[in-house]
């Protein structure tokens, strides 16, 4: 059975990693997911905003491994990520912090 477009995730916003092997893409939903650009499959999810905020922005700095994201509600995150054998593992948030005013 299909699923529905009301049960469809979109892809908001996209940042690569420099070697090109995986691509962070944030979602709708709220949350980042790492895929393999081989494949082109969706690995794992990584990091959560709230549920309702899309998003909006996402940068990677291949020098410190730090993944920032920006979302609808104006939320600013960065997470140091760490490459493990199989997986990425994404550490506490080195900032976090809501700007005044929501994205439109």
């Amino acid at each position: 059975m299909l699923a529905s477009s009301e049960d469809k995730v979109s892809i908001t916003a996209l940042a690569c990693h420099w070697n090109g092997d995986v691509l962070f893409c944030g979602k709708n939903d709220g949350g980042i997911y790492l895929y393999d650009c081989n494949s082109g499959l969706e690995t794992q999810r990584l990091i959560s905003h709230a549920s309702n905020a899309s998003i909006v922005l996402l940068f990677f700095d291949s020098q410190s491994s730090v993944l920032s994201s920006v979302d609808s509600s104006s939320r600013v995150m960065s997470h140091k990520l760490i490459r493990q054998t199989k997986a990425w593992r994404a550490e506490e948030p080195t900032f976090d912090h809501r700007v005044g005013v929501a994205i439109d």
